[in-house]
């Protein structure tokens, strides 16, 4: 054997040993012995009986090839080798002389450093190893020996010049945000498992076992955070320590300790029904706080951690997904939304999440997510030289410096530039590509190999009884369509080779050899094809993509934003929500597009000229794709190999750069379409991702079937001794018949043949309190109807509209009905004026009727000839039910009503 192979026949990597998904058996200290270890490739000496199901290879393992091979190089000679030239507190970054004691253990008064060397070191050594880069690796080793040499047991973790026994110490340590140090030590820890798994350097390993067997409760005891969990559970696994295990047991197997109610909320699952309401998180923290729970799992074998860690993360995908596979941080999660930001740190943590899910679990839509993200919010944070970043992405920019967003930089973070305060994202981009690299393929607990994410590159690995083997992957994924795979085991050999199936893929194809192989997907997402390997076998996966149109909402809060950081409840939305306004998203395969908007003299200069004002058309979209070779050297260019061709519109949009919104209604008004070109979004730096949509034809009147009222005492009033009245009908005809809901109900059904279903609703409360009204939550009832004609009778309760502001607001609220009428399709919509005419109200409702398309009907006329009121037909005890209109003022309504429908469809042939 090759030294490389005997190495790893000991090495393993970051998350633990391969194998079952075992049952609920207490986690025992156990030293395999030497045929136990021989049995299973990349066997570590210690572990609890519940493993992993797919085991991450060690760093090296996996190299990348093609233009993901130029990618890692761009990484290389951008910022990961170079980040001390980038800014000074690089070069302190776990420094033997940078030593914060006392208050300077805030990260905002010299601590920094440790965070944003954790973050980095993390980054350079994987990348290192990737690409068997002695440089790299060599610096990464210079910076962890810095921390490894003078660690010893009296420090608190890698903090190595306090004294654990020194109240002082710690109490310092405490107050700087909870213990914040503690948690950036957790960072350093997961650089310094992923340094060891590739090199095997026990300088390392001894650093690791001194920062976490000193103290059995060092991990319980830092309550604000959860990132050292799973280091220290990986160098237990390497050590068997007992103080370590010790520690993990206080932290996983204890009760009796409550932990912060900010971590302590995750290590239960969630409700994930529709309507749950949480309170939201920063979302590092959320990340940092739920992922290490599946270690629980490995520990102790209760299954309720790992459905919690993976419950938590479908929250919020189902919360705040962005359509480029990132949730909404910015920093906080909350629904999803054109103009709301990804920040940098969390791209690099959310792909670290699912990957890490993905090992424990198995699942392959944990590699689904990995991928998304990857491929497309991942190139969108950096310039295309890797030497520039943004600190906040959103899926629609179309000028720098736009949008604001609600924290860090704000509108600043959105620019790229060689770095951002603070200093977060500048460290964490380093950890994107080389963590989707070193996890491309992982070992599977019967000595095989498995497919987990998917990009050219080359695995040298042992399967079987500890048979070396090279597999080569030749493939423009996610360019294209195909893998070929070159499978090369030093002798033939028994094993098998698994294959994630994404979940878009309706129809894979997989050859081996050149005969098909039938593919039969697993619960998990795998295809798992075990055989005799030989040398020279080849194994060919089609996974045919397919464009496609998703319709979502902007359901997002838009600026302006205060800047405060609080936690604000969020909801998993209902199936058919009408929250938010509509937007239509292109997907190809794992690849989101866009429409570019070119950037002309670098990443933050827009071209002036672009056309980017369209309303994709959701009708009749008419995708098609369009395929160019692969350019060399890769840097995820504007002319990009794969482009699809869609239809949209042009339409008057032109969105404020400081508080930028999508329309809020689908655009009614049709131009002929164009043809437009659409990139990957991660070849993009300004770009349309998040289009408006246009609307579906609206209802003809002959097709009208259901019909929704939305009124005040006018629509429908109960009995009310008080006043006098007794009807539960409009107010105030004398019978149900001869209200104008029920008059306009029967001429309708004289003209469709049919009688119409009706649903009536007084929405006075809503006239009273508009500006505080919640329209999607109050009345889902009346749009789960589905109408086919909705008739808003409203305003003679509004207050009167004495100021500018009182007039928006009023606006905003009818807005948001007719928002929520047209959110499933397009109704007919008919809006009254005032029965009582008052101008500033009439105006807000002519307004808000003609930008939804819909039909006015001015009443006031009516209301003003006296006839029409119902004291003209007879007396009521009451002056403001006698000031109603009668049975003549309801059938005038009626008439007005029922003949601008009908001049509608006159208007429409």
């Amino acid at each position: 054997m090759t030294t490389d192979v005997k190495r790893w026949l000991w090495l393993v990597p970051v998350l633990g040993l391969a194998g079952h998904l075992a049952g609920d058996e207490p986690a025992k200290i156990v030293e395999q012995s030497q045929s136990e270890a021989e049995a299973v490739n990349y066997a570590r000496p210690f572990e609890p009986p519940t493993r992993p199901a797919l085991l991450p290879l060690p760093p090296g393992a996996v190299e990348p090839a093609g233009w993901l091979r130029d990618w890692c190089l761009a990484a290389r000679d951008g910022f990961t080798g170079h980040m001390d030239e980038v800014d000074d507190d690089f070069k302190r970054a776990w420094a033997p002389d940078h030593q914060m004691t006392g208050e300077r253990l805030l990260w905002y008064k010299g601590a920094w450093p440790y965070e944003g060397g954790g973050y980095w070191f993390d980054g350079l050594a994987r990348l290192g190893y990737a690409l068997h880069d002695e440089a790299l690796i060599a610096q990464a080793k210079r910076r962890l020996d810095a921390v490894a040499d003078p660690m010893n047991t009296d420090g608190l973790l890698f903090l190595w010049w306090l004294d654990r026994n020194q109240p002082a110490d710690r109490a310092a340590v405490t107050a700087a945000l909870d213990g914040w140090p503690l948690w950036a030590c957790g960072l350093l820890g997961r650089a310094m498992t992923g340094f060891y798994a590739g090199s095997g350097d026990k300088h390392i390993l001894e650093a690791l076992e001194k920062a976490y067997s000193a103290d059995p409760d060092c991990l319980r005891s830092i309550t604000g955070n959860m990132s050292n969990l799973w280091p220290a559970y990986d160098t237990f696994c390497w050590t068997g320590n007992r103080n370590i295990a010790a520690a993990l047991d206080a932290m996983l197997k204890r009760e009796d300790a409550a932990l912060l109610p900010s971590l302590a909320r995750y290590r239960q699952p969630p409700d994930l029904n529709p309507g749950t309401t949480v309170d939201n998180a920063h979302v590092v923290e959320f990340i940092e706080s739920t992922t290490p729970w599946a270690v629980g799992y490995l520990w102790t074998g209760d299954r309720r951690y790992l459905q919690a860690a993976v419950g938590w993360h479908d929250l919020l995908e189902r919360v705040a997904m962005q359509p480029h596979g990132v949730p909404v941080s910015d920093e906080w999660y909350g629904p999803s939304g054109a103009f709301r930001g990804s920040e940098t740190c969390d791209v690099a943590g959310y792909v670290w999440s699912q990957i890490c899910l993905l090992s424990v679990s198995g699942e392959g839509r944990m590699g689904d997510r990995a991928e998304r993200a990857f491929f497309n919010a991942g190139p969108a944070t950096v310039s295309r030289d890797f030497k520039t970043h943004v600190y906040f992405q959103s899926p629609n920019r179309f000028a720098n410096l736009s949008p604001d967003f609600p924290h860090g930089p704000r509108g600043g973070g959105g620019a790229y530039q060689q770095k951002h305060s603070p200093l977060c994202c500048t460290a964490a981009l380093n950890r994107i590509v080389p963590w989707y690299v070193t996890h491309m393929w992982m070992a599977t607990g019967d000595n095989g190999l498995a497919a987990t994410c998917y990009g050219p590159c080359k695995v040298t690995a042992l399967v079987a009884n500890a048979v070396p083997i090279k597999i080569t992957c030749k493939t423009d994924y996610p360019f294209n369509e195909t893998i070929e795979l070159s499978v090369q085991p030093a002798r033939e050999a028994a094993f098998p080779l698994d294959f994630r199936i994404p979940g878009w893929c309706v129809a894979p194809v997989l050859d081996v050899n050149g005969a098909a192989v039938a593919v039969e997907r697993n619960a998990r997402g795998f295809v798992r094809i075990h055989r005799t390997w030989k040398p020279g076998d080849t194994v060919r996966l089609h996974l045919p993509m397919t464009a496609s149109v998703q319709i979502g909402r902007d359901a997002a809060q838009g600026a302006p934003y205060d800047g405060a950081h609080r936690a604000i409840r969020v909801t998993i939305p209902e199936e058919h929500s009408t929250r938010g306004v509509p937007y239509a998203s292109v997907s190809y395969g794992p690849l989101l597009f866009a429409l570019p908007i070119p950037d002309t003299a670098d990443a933050n200069t827009p071209d002036p000229s672009a056309r980017w004002q369209f309303a994709l058309d959701v009708q009749e979209p008419n995708l098609t794709v369009e395929r160019a070779a692969v350019p060399g050297p890769w840097n995820w260019p504007l002319a990009a190999p794969l482009k699809l061709q869609a239809n949209a519109v042009e339409i008057a949009w032109n969105p404020d750069p400081k508080s930028p919104r999508l329309p809020l209604l689908p655009v009614a008004t049709r131009t002929s379409p164009e043809r437009l070109t659409l990139v990957p979004y991660g070849c993009t730096k300004f770009r349309i991702s998040m289009f408006p949509v246009t609307a579906e034809p609206e209802v003809r009147p002959s097709a009208i079937r259901r019909i929704l009222f939305l009124g005040n005492s006018i629509t429908l009033h109960g009995p009310k001794a008080d006043i006098g009245w007794t009807g539960n009908w409009g107010m105030a005809a004398s019978s149900e018949d001869k209200d104008y809901v029920h008059l306009v109900t029967s001429a309708l059904a004289e003209h469709t043949g049919s009688r119409p279903q009706i649903m009536v609703g007084n929405i006075a409360d809503f006239e009273r309190n508009y500006a505080t009204y919640d329209v999607d939550l109050n009345m889902q009832d009346a749009f789960a109807f589905d109408p086919d004609l909705v008739i808003l009778a409203i305003g003679e309760n509004v207050p009167a509209l004495e100021t500018e502001e009182a007039k928006a607001q009023f606006k905003a609220g009818v807005m948001s009905i007719l928002r929520c009428a047209l959110a499933k399709r397009r109704p007919m919509v008919v809006v009254r004026s005032c029965f009582w005419a008052n101008a500033a109200k009439d105006e807000v409702l002519g307004q808000a009727c003609s930008e939804a398309g819909g039909i006015f009907v001015n009443a006031g006329p009516l209301g003003q000839d006296a006839a029409n009121r119902a004291h003209s037909e007879r007396s009521f005890t009451h002056a403001g039910v006698a000031g109603h209109p009668g049975d003549k003022g309801m059938k005038a309504l009626a008439d007005a009503i029922v003949q601008a429908i009908v001049d509608r469809q006159s208007e429409d042939r």
